[in-house]
């Protein structure tokens, strides 16, 4: 599952709203219900992101603790094999020790941020994992270690792994387009006209997401929607 590029775009698009949001809240005018609103956008983008991070390491850490657990895999003991698990093992140790870290408070935005990129950076050595073992790419020779991992991923649920992970990124995707078109639909005509470049960008983007089937496109609209806002 090569999907590194579209996650780095995603977080980097959070980071950048993130930062316009928070520009726009703590601004020098005084707080009133538009800037209430963007704040509120911007904590359920993170928090509603965080539950997808969780859950797609979740799906990575059992599908690599039962590769682990893999006769084939166990009885294989090279030095190469054993690199290879002890890449697996770091992994899986520092998923657990996420799962036992007690996250930062909801209302402190920038540390919630930050917890939600350290997941996401962990999440990344899985999608490697996953690379190192995909014997498919024409560009790299590959050992019989990579092709026994690749069968062992394979044989303990790599492909319905990748499907319900997809099903949640569409899921966050068509959700979060979701709370973009309610963020619009409250605000006055002062309030539009006050943005109005912003509105209508906001709105193209919105209907172009709609319209956009392949998860791949609609990555890159996305991307395109927060290279406008970093802008502001």
């Amino acid at each position: 599952m090569n999907t590194t590029s579209h996650r780095l775009k995603l977080l980097l698009g959070i980071a950048l709203l993130t930062r316009v949001l928070i520009n726009c809240t703590t601004a020098t005018t005084p707080v009133n219900d538009l800037s209430t609103q963007r704040e509120q956008l911007l904590t359920t983008m993170i928090e509603e992101y965080l539950k997808l991070t969780d859950f797609e390491l979740l799906q990575g850490r059992r599908l690599v603790q039962n590769v682990l657990a893999d006769e084939e895999v166990a009885q294989m003991q090279s030095e190469l094999m054993k690199a290879e698990r002890r890449i697996m093992e770091n992994f899986v140790r520092q998923v657990m020790d996420k799962e036992q870290e007690e996250p930062p408070a909801r209302n402190n935005t920038a540390n919630r941020l930050f917890y939600l990129i350290a997941k996401s950076l962990i999440y990344q050595e899985f999608e490697a994992i996953l690379r190192r073992h995909d014997t498919t790419n024409p560009r790299r020779q590959f050992s019989a270690e990579n092709y026994l991992i690749e069968r062992a991923l394979k044989r303990n649920g790599l492909d319905g792994m990748q499907r319900q992970v997809t099903r949640e990124q569409i899921k966050f995707m068509n959700d979060f387009v979701r709370e973009v078109d309610a963020y619009l639909a409250q605000l006055t005509p002062a309030q539009r006209r006050d943005d109005e470049v912003e509105m209508e960008k906001m709105l193209e983007w919105s209907a172009k997401m709609k319209a956009e089937r392949d998860v791949t496109l609609r990555m890159e609209t996305f991307k395109e929607f927060m290279r406008f806002f970093v802008k502001f």
